[in-house]
């Protein structure tokens, strides 16, 4: 619920483009900082979506497959420590 409740910084196609621009290089470690931060929040909210579903909706087996993968998704995130540099 502390994931779910907060709201994910908006990247726009914009955003994605001027970083693969020709000539640009993303830096690896400010990008996994931002995949890590951003990522439990739109799986919290999309987990949560899923929870809302109608009873009748819930129960159909690939609706319910969708679910735990998402589950499962975040739970692994939650593990994962915060990226503070490259490991080699």
């Amino acid at each position: 619920e502390e994931y779910a409740s907060q709201q994910p910084h908006r990247l726009t196609v914009g955003d994605v483009l001027a970083q693969a621009a020709p000539g640009t290089m993303l830096e690896p470690i400010p990008s996994a900082q931002y995949v890590h931060s951003q990522l439990p929040i739109r799986l919290a909210q999309t987990i949560r979506t899923l929870q809302t579903l109608p009873f009748i909706v819930g129960v159909n087996p690939y609706i319910n497959d969708v679910y735990y993968m998402y589950w499962d998704a975040f739970q692994v995130l939650q593990k994962f420590p915060q990226i503070y540099r490259r490991s080699h």
